[in-house]
């Protein structure tokens, strides 16, 4: 119970914790709510968790680079992200750099992830008009 207040506090600790506690779902979760950059501290299987990854990104789009891969190739997540932080575009999987909705959003957020949207994308007439 103190270490899921003080992971809710300050979610750097995390990356003090023990491989035991790295994985527990409830303390990852708490952690990453407060600071998403925490998740490159939780377990393999936490990094693989949709619930504890989408806290992480709404928090923070720059933990996007270490969830699980699957889960860069999950939408709603990467929507979240690239909300948050547009540059997150780097870390998504291929298919969602060419993905209209996620590119615009991106971009929008941050002009420079334009460097990151899929060249097939880049040269849509439609898209670069937008």
């Amino acid at each position: 119970q103190f270490v899921l207040k003080v992971a809710a506090a300050h979610g750097g600790v995390l990356q003090h914790a023990s491989k035991n506690l790295r994985a527990d779902a409830d303390i990852v979760l708490a952690a990453v709510c407060q600071d998403g950059a925490a998740l490159q501290h939780a377990s393999a299987v936490r990094r693989a968790d949709r619930k504890i990854v989408l806290a992480a990104v709404r928090q923070n789009g720059r933990a996007l680079q270490v969830a699980a891969p699957q889960l860069r190739a999950d939408r709603e997540i990467v929507l979240r992200a690239v909300s948050q932080h547009g540059l997150a575009l780097a870390y998504a999987a291929e298919a969602l750099q060419g993905d209209r909705e996620v590119a615009a959003l991106a971009v929008a957020q941050d002009a420079r992830a334009l460097h990151h949207v899929h060249p097939r994308l880049l040269n849509d007439k439609t898209f670069a008009e937008a």
